[in-house]
């Protein structure tokens, strides 16, 4: 219809779009029908756009065992074993908090005195 979006297939319902067994045939191939192209296993891209989801979302800080169930994962370790390089150092964290306590013990000492 006129001044309405085009939809790219039917919408599997409420939380079941981010399923690869719904997204993948309903939402992905069909993508590729409505542009026109023709649809072919292992290099439609979406290996690399599951991939570009994880990271970015590793990035924002969303923890492993989320990112395992948001991918469909029901358990957490393959994803630790795939992603692990892609989580932030937590060192910088760590030195933080000592020094935080440290501070705090330091201010605690020149109170006393």
């Amino acid at each position: 219809m006129k001044g309405q979006a085009p939809t790219l297939g039917r919408h599997p319902g409420p939380g079941l779009a981010g399923e690869s067994k719904n997204y993948h045939p309903k939402i992905w191939q069909s993508a590729f029908t409505t542009a026109g192209l023709d649809y072919r296993t292992c290099i439609d891209g979406m290996h690399a756009l599951r991939h570009t989801f994880a990271s970015t979302i590793l990035a924002g800080g969303v923890t492993i065992r989320e990112l395992a169930e948001y991918l469909g994962r029901k358990d957490p370790r393959f994803t630790l074993r795939v992603y692990t390089h892609m989580l932030p150092s937590s060192r910088n964290r760590a030195r933080a908090a000592i020094d935080d306590v440290t501070a705090l013990l330091t201010a605690s000492d020149q109170l006393a005195a």
